[in-house]
């Protein structure tokens, strides 16, 4: 509002005008929640490029702590030193899973729904927000029923809704200063073949006049700076991706957030790790390129003790040299080497070879970035990612052998 006055005929007069700016304060919110998210796109893009690349120099040492740390328990040694070859070992692996869990929630891409052991998901996704710098203020229990059935979903997907709820419910806590608890509880509905994950915290809770709000995107009660109002969207629309529901239970104390998901019984096989020990396979010459040295002796004395013949190549040119005269029932190759890498391995086989381009897989620590994630999707060739165990690592050679790689 504005006015003057004047003279008007001889008269004091005032003059007054009124504009109705609101539709402009309206366009100046929206253009600034719009900057916001422009930032936080950018900052979690930044992120994304960072983590691959410091993901991609940490699988490589850890990749050798762990193999050799879980060979060693198979030799003949004191019960005093496999006891401490199990510390080294069990702490190896918690570093893989902590690895693995964030860089599960720095990727972007689509969900890859196979049948999944959500018990171990929930596991591992508690285990790496235990394990972190800031690690968690309450207590967390888990109740898991046993002989859960497999879910079809993507395991990283599942564990960023986990690590998302399990985050919401301890910063609630923390800022509350009331209560100190969350119980995370997974149970199988077999009548509705669902699978129930709930998690529970004895918090303040959801305001009644806000509840049905939670889920929408960049709404936040957190204060500036403590959140980005996109973590239960998020996990709305991923559940929502993998055919299941996400509510807020009625009543209790606290908060308690309860996810369906559509369970299979497609390759209900036991989980990783836990099937009895094979025979070793015996089943013909493997290739293995790898840069670093150490990950690639460590490939070869893994397979060697299975029973393979393995030859070892530290670049994509060494080994194309290697079958010019000799050939291989398998290759095992790194993505990112210098020169032509295997990238440019695997299309060189495609062009001159490509019966021996089938027979080719990948043991990488570079799955983050969308270029290498791409190429793995167009190549459509198996892939492990590092760090890697022996069990895994027998598991993907037999598989290929068997399936005609």
């Amino acid at each position: 509002m504005s006015a003057r006055l004047i003279q008007y005929r001889g008269e004091d007069v005032l003059v007054s005008s009124t504009v109705d700016v609101s539709k402009e304060v309206d366009l100046r919110r929206r253009l600034a929640a719009q900057r916001e998210q422009i930032f936080q796109a950018e900052k979690m893009s930044a992120l994304g490029e960072l983590l691959a690349g410091v993901a991609h120099e940490l699988n490589n040492p850890l990749s050798v702590v762990v193999g050799h740390a879980l060979m060693l328990r198979d030799e003949e040694i004191s019960d005093e030193v496999l006891r401490r070859v199990e510390k080294i070992s069990d702490a190896a692996e918690r570093c893989a899973r902590i690895v693995k869990s964030f860089l599960a929630m720095a990727r972007q891409q689509p969900a890859r729904l196979v049948p999944m052991d959500i018990a171990e998901t929930v596991e591992t996704a508690v285990g790496a927000l235990s394990q972190s710098a800031e690690g968690l203020a309450a207590e967390v229990s888990l109740n898991i029923v046993p002989d859960l059935p497999p879910v079809r979903g993507d395991a990283h997907q599942i564990a960023q809704v986990v690590i998302n709820l399990v985050t919401n419910a301890d910063q609630a806590i923390a800022e509350s200063g009331t209560g100190g608890r969350i119980d995370i509880s997974l149970t199988h509905h077999p009548e509705a073949q669902m699978v129930e994950l709930r998690v529970a915290d004895d918090g303040p809770g959801i305001p009644k006049h806000i509840r049905s709000r939670i889920f929408d995107p960049l709404f936040t009660t957190k204060p500036v700076g403590g959140g980005t109002g996109i973590g239960l969207a998020l996990c709305h629309r991923i559940v929502t991706a993998h055919s299941g529901t996400i509510a807020l239970a009625e009543g209790g104390p606290g908060a308690t957030l309860v996810v369906r998901l559509p369970t299979t019984e497609v390759d209900a096989a036991p989980a990783p790790g836990r099937a009895p020990s094979e025979k070793p396979a015996g089943r013909g010459a493997v290739l293995v390129v790898d840069d670093e040295e150490d990950v690639s002796d460590l490939i070869r004395e893994i397979l060697l003790r299975d029973g393979f013949e393995v030859t070892v190549a530290n670049s994509a040119e060494a080994a194309l040299a290697l079958l010019t005269a000799q050939d291989f029932a398998l290759i095992l190759t790194d993505l990112n080497m210098p020169g032509l890498g295997g990238r440019g391995f695997y299309e060189r086989l495609l062009r001159d070879r490509p019966a021996m381009a089938r027979r080719m897989g990948f043991v990488t620590g570079d799955t983050m970035s969308p270029q290498a994630r791409g190429f793995l999707d167009g190549a459509g060739r198996p892939f492990l990612e590092k760090p890697i165990s022996p069990e895994e690592l027998r598991r993907l050679a037999r598989a290929m052998l068997e399936g005609g790689a």
